[in-house]
């Protein structure tokens, strides 16, 4: 995002769609962004590495870092991905889902 856009901006955009991703936010606006989403109901995932990041880490409903953060970003997630991938947090959630799925068969 280059700029920060209004909340009734927002709302549009978090209402019209059932998931929205965004990247290359500066970490205020991931706050703010993180908080107003949750104001709306919806479940929040956010990513981040730095220490700057750690309030959204917080805040979101799943905290996750990648690959190489800080100890301050690794503290704050509640996922830690030891490799510096995006795809490697696709393929930990298919795999997740694929032992969840397990799980209920025996349970």
């Amino acid at each position: 995002l280059t700029q920060f856009r209004p909340d009734d901006w927002w709302d549009e955009k978090l209402t019209q769609y059932q998931q929205l991703i965004l990247s290359r936010c500066q970490p205020t606006h991931k706050l703010a962004l993180v908080e107003h989403a949750q104001r709306l109901g919806h479940i929040v995932a956010v990513t981040g590495a730095h220490s700057t990041d750690v309030p959204s880490l917080k805040q979101a409903n799943i905290g996750v870092t990648l690959g190489k953060c800080t100890s301050a970003a690794e503290d704050a997630a509640d996922i830690i991905v030891n490799v510096n991938e995006f795809g490697a947090l696709v393929a930990a959630i298919k795999e997740g889902r694929q032992v969840f799925e397990n799980m209920k068969k025996i349970v």
